[in-house]
């Protein structure tokens, strides 16, 4: 056994579950194991189509083949009832077998993040070590249906024995934890609210990578202005209101009018042929880039004269952030995590959540060169001094440690 073998075994064993797509959420997580690393011994146990740590934290990780996962297609579709039904309780029996897996390797706490099948996984109702419980998002189409819909009235009608078996399955394994994490005030609020918790779940928000989203950095040899585009960055999805965007931009006088692009890792189908309908109609010019690198992103918000923030009710708000960090003025609606990332008037704009407040924000950011200058100048120092991936990091493990030696009582 080599010396630095023998020094990571005498870390508290943590597993950590994880079944989350491609998006802000497994950034977080695969930087919060790469800075605690020298504090845990991690180990990961991720069920199949469930995304790679990127970047690489370096932790041992277990795969576990989950074909019930895939898309529905053919007989299974025309059955989706009954074959969504069955995934659920096959997820839950892989869940009681990662169970068994982390029971056997002397794990002291388990890390469980949301999964692509229900967002608080069954593994929580299994767990024989404590299960904390780190929530990036609740299933919103069954707790706020008037926002977040996947299907038509007939489809909900269809549906209906799958949503009330999903909210059952979602909501005994949120209050089967031990404790619950939420990434924002906003969302340790709701969560308390949706699953009927006693206690306030703790808070631990992401972090930024500072140095990578850099107005400084080589990567930035655009001008301090920006290159005459509105920035959207999200899921392809309704509620995600790249469409508010298209309407606010329709509404600038021409003399501001710029064009939009909309950076996505998602599409609902057929979404991106409603949005670029939708700007033609409007007479707005609109692109849209899908799964983009790392790199090519940080390129857009520094190529950005302004990003525009529209999601609804967003949990948290890593995008403005992140734009933040690379010196960007910002514009996003007034509710949700944005309260807390963005101080208006100050580090950005906040408006109402409508294609008019949006508007009025846009109208007058892109009139005012100084302003975009001075928000994105506060916006960086504010990211610098408050939302660092090492504070991000630091506040998990405040959450996690009473766990560890025996003080969570």
């Amino acid at each position: 056994m080599s010396k630095r073998e023998g020094k990571l075994r005498e870390l508290p064993a943590v597993s950590v579950f994880h079944h989350l797509p491609s998006g802000g959420g497994i950034g977080a997580l695969s930087r919060n194991l790469s800075i605690l690393g020298h504090r845990y011994r991690f180990r990961a146990h991720v069920p199949e189509r469930g995304a790679s740590f990127d970047p690489d934290p370096g932790i041992e990780v277990s795969g576990y083949p989950f074909p019930q996962g895939r898309r529905l297609t053919g007989l299974r579709r025309a059955l989706a009832p009954l074959a969504l039904m069955a995934r659920l309780r096959s997820f839950d029996r892989l869940c009681e077998r990662i169970a068994e897996r982390i029971e056997n390797d002397g794990s002291r706490v388990a890390l469980v993040h949301n999964s692509m099948i229900i967002a608080a996984p069954p593994l929580l109702q299994h767990l024989s070590v404590p299960g904390i419980y780190v929530c990036y998002e609740y299933p919103r189409h069954i707790y706020e249906p008037d926002l977040v819909s996947r299907a038509g009235t007939a489809g909900r009608i269809f549906l209906a024995g799958v949503r009330a078996m999903e909210r059952r399955v979602d909501m005994d394994s949120c209050q089967a934890s031990s404790a619950v994490v939420a990434i924002s005030t906003y969302m340790s609020t709701r969560l308390k609210q949706v699953y009927g918790l006693e206690s306030q779940p703790g808070v631990a928000r992401p972090g930024v990578d500072t140095a990578f989203f850099d107005p400084s950095s080589a990567a930035a040899s655009l001008s301090a202005e920006g290159a005459g585009y509105v920035l959207s960055v999200g899921a392809l999805w309704p509620f995600k209101g790249h469409d508010s965007i298209i309407r606010s931009i329709s509404r600038l006088p021409e003399s501001v009018r710029v064009p939009l692009r909309i950076v996505a890792d998602r599409e609902l189908p057929g979404y991106s042929r409603s949005l670029l309908r939708l700007a033609d109609d409007l007479d707005v010019h609109l692109s849209i880039s899908m799964n983009v690198p790392r790199s090519e992103l940080r390129s857009l918000y520094l190529g950005a004269s302004a990003v525009a923030c529209a999601q609804r009710r967003e949990p948290y708000g890593l995008v403005p952030l992140e734009a933040m960090s690379c010196g960007r003025a910002v514009v996003a609606f007034r509710e949700g995590g944005f309260v807390e990332n963005i101080r208006h008037e100050e580090t950005g704009l906040l408006v109402d959540p409508s294609p008019e407040g949006l508007s009025w924000g846009l109208d007058l950011l892109l009139g005012d060169r100084d302003l975009r200058r001075e928000l994105g100048q506060r916006g960086r120092r504010f990211v610098l001094e408050e939302r660092t991936q090492e504070k991000g990091a630091g506040d998990l493990a405040s959450l996690m440690d009473p766990f560890l030696s025996g003080r969570s009582e």
